[in-house]
This record gives structure tokens, sequence and C-alpha cells, in this order.
């Protein structure tokens, strides 16, 4: 698990470098899940990671990333919404099969994976 650290208001700053080095990062997910018995807490060989974002309005940017699996079509998308007025984000997990057939099972899945 990852420590969590606090942010203090007024440390907008750090909460952007916060999502560039744990949301939009294909190394440091915040999220984790186990997959076929495997924990993965990052991008694994052979998966790939797509990133986008988009400006809601002056106070808020989405930003969404997908880690997908080819081989199984397991796809795992992350939508977070930063908040530039206040020093907060939230993301909502949404997990799909893409894939014809079953993928390997999941479980243990943890929206946030922290101490």
């Amino acid at each position: 698990m990852k420590e969590c650290q606090f942010i203090q208001t007024g440390e907008i700053d750090s909460v952007s470098k916060w999502i560039s080095e744990n949301l939009l990062s294909p190394e440091n997910l915040p999220y984790s899940f186990l997959y076929g018995g495997k924990r993965i807490t990052r991008q694994e060989p052979n998966w790939l990671f797509e990133q986008s974002s988009s400006k809601l309005d002056e106070n808020h940017t989405q930003y969404q990333t997908v880690l997908s699996e080819p081989e199984t079509g397991l796809s795992v998308r992350c939508v977070a919404v930063q908040n530039h007025k206040y020093p907060v984000v939230e993301w909502t997990l949404w997990l799909e099969n893409t894939g014809s057939a079953d993928t390997p099972l999941l479980s243990d899945v943890r929206a946030v994976d922290a101490v």
C-alpha cells in the first residue's frame, strides 16, 4: 500500500502534483485489485495505459485513464475530477470486460489503496 499524505488547505498545487504522480502515472496507481490471483498496482507488461484530460469549467478539470489488458479484454477506467478552488480530487473506477470470453477472476478491488 502507498502512504496517503494529507494536504493542508491552500495547497492546491500539491494536489496537482499528486494527480500527476499517481492518477496519471501507470507506475504508481492509487487503486489496486487482484486479477487472476495477482495484485495489480501498476501497468503490467503488455498492458496498455491511456490518459486524457478536459477542463469542465474554471474550477474543475476531469482526468481519465484507461488501463487495459488486450489479451483478455479487461478495461479499468478511472475518471477523476480535480477541484481547483479547494485541494480536492475525487475519482470513480469502472471495470469492464470488453473481450468475448470470461476474464480471470477479479477480486479485492481497492478504489483507494493507501495507508
